[in-house]
C-alpha cells in the first residue's frame, strides 16, 4: 500500500511549504525572458510601455493600492491578448499576477478563476511539464488550502511537484 507523504504533514506545514515553493517559483518565473521583450514584435516603445506599466502595477500593489494596481493589470491583459493572443506566456503571467492581487484582497473565487485560466494558457503554451505550469498549480493549491479544501490542495501540490 502506497502512503501519501503529504497526508501526515500538519496543515500549517503544508501551507508554509506551498508559500515557500511559490515564492521561489515566482522568482524564477519573473526571471524568464518572456516579459516585455515579447509583448509586441516591432516597436521599442510598446516594450517599454509594457515594462513601465508592469513596474507601476507592482509598485501600487506593494503599497496596498489594489484597485489601482488591478486597473493596470487589466489594461495590460487586454493589450496583451489583443496584440499577441490569449495563448502566450505574457498572458499567463498577467493572469497569475491578477490572481495574486485577488488573493491578497480575499477574493478567492476570482483568484481561483484567474489561476485556472493561467494554467490553461500555460498548458497550451508549454505542454504538460514546465515550471510555469508548476507555478499555476501551486498558486491554485494555495487558494484551495485557504478555502479549507485540503485534499484538493494536496492533489494540486503533488501535481506541481511532478
Amino acid at each position: 500500500m502506497r502512503v501519501d507523504p503529504l497526508r501526515h504533514v500538519s496543515r500549517g506545514l503544508v501551507i508554509l511549504l506551498l508559500i515557500a515553493a511559490g515564492l521561489e517559483s515566482m522568482r524564477v518565473f519573473y526571471g524568464t525572458p518572456v516579459l516585455a521583450s515579447e509583448v509586441t514584435v516591432g516597436r521599442n516603445s510598446d516594450q517599454q510601455d509594457f515594462k513601465r506599466m508592469t513596474e507601476q502595477a507592482e509598485k501600487l500593489e506593494s503599497q496596498g493600492m489594489y484597485v489601482a494596481a488591478a486597473e493596470i493589470w487589466q489594461k495590460l491583459l487586454a493589450g496583451t491578448e489583443k496584440n499577441i493572443g490569449q495563448d502566450h506566456a505574457n498572458t499567463s503571467l498577467i493572469l497569475n499576477n491578477l490572481g495574486v492581487l485577488m488573493r491578497k484582497q480575499g477574493k478567492y473565487d476570482e483568484a481561483e478563476y484567474l489561476y485556472r485560466k493561467a494554467l490553461i494558457v500555460n498548458e497550451k503554451t508549454f505542454g504538460e511539464t514546465n515550471l510555469n505550469i508548476a507555478i499555476s498549480l501551486n498558486n491554485w493549491a494555495g487558494i484551495l488550502y485557504i478555502q479549507g479544501q485540503y485534499d484538493e490542495a494536496a492533489r494540486f501540490a503533488r501535481r506541481a511537484l511532478n
